[in-house]
């Protein structure tokens, strides 16, 4: 009887043994799984990770040479504006693009300190980013109104009793951009016939825009 309990203990004993060997084991494979599940997540996760590097190479190159074909193809409307002093214009209308597609977005502006109510040429410049060709836009502020000249009234029958009384009366010459220039008035005459004679009135300001005026007027009594 007593052998017999001592063999079902030592029955008890080993299967008690076996389950927790077993369980080890199980554990151990267990652990095993677990580590080649992360090690094949991190291998697809690399994996991964190669593949958008790659992409976003040739994605990020592609820009940059969509990038540089775009500014070079872009263009002015035109290269040189002319405008008359003291009218500002709109620079906006002249910055670089492709076809009717604005792409100014691709430049930095830089430009002279423009003084639209003095005569000269400046300078906008359109630089590129990154890479590409500038564009300059040359701008040209001139003067191309002639000077006024104002004379007085002369009634219809009013007569000078000379031809210097009749060339020195007052008159003003007004420019648009010099202001008043009556001193460089060039004032001739010339004898029509009896006591009719034409006086004629030369000036020209700085930018050589000329204004001539004749007046004819009546010498002596009738």
């Amino acid at each position: 009887m007593v052998n017999n309990r001592k063999q079902y203990n030592s029955m008890n004993q080993g299967q008690l043994i076996w389950r927790e060997k077993e369980e080890e084991d199980r554990k151990d494979e267990r652990g095993r799984m677990d580590k080649l599940a992360r090690r094949e997540k991190m291998e697809r996760t690399f994996h991964r990770i190669k593949i958008i590097s790659v992409l976003s190479f040739f994605i990020v190159l592609f820009l940059v040479d969509a990038y540089c074909v775009v500014s070079c193809l872009s263009y002015l409307n035109r290269a040189h504006v002319v405008t008359e002093v003291g009218h500002e214009i709109d620079i906006s209308e002249y910055k670089p693009k492709v076809e009717r597609y604005d792409t100014s977005w691709l430049f930095n502006r830089e430009e002279d300190d423009i003084d639209w109510n003095r005569i000269g040429d400046y300078k906008v410049r359109f630089i590129p980013k990154l890479f590409g060709i500038s564009h300059t836009l040359t701008i040209s502020v001139v003067d191309t109104t002639p000077p006024e000249i104002i004379l007085g009234e002369i009634g219809e029958d009013e007569c000078f009793s000379s031809i210097d009384e009749a060339i020195s009366r007052d008159f003003v010459v007004i420019d648009n951009y010099d202001g008043n220039i009556t001193q460089n008035t060039k004032v001739d005459y010339f004898k029509k016939d009896g006591r009719n004679y034409s006086i004629f009135y030369t000036v020209k300001d700085s930018s050589g825009n000329e204004t001539v005026m004749k007046q004819d007027v009546k010498i002596g009594n009738a």
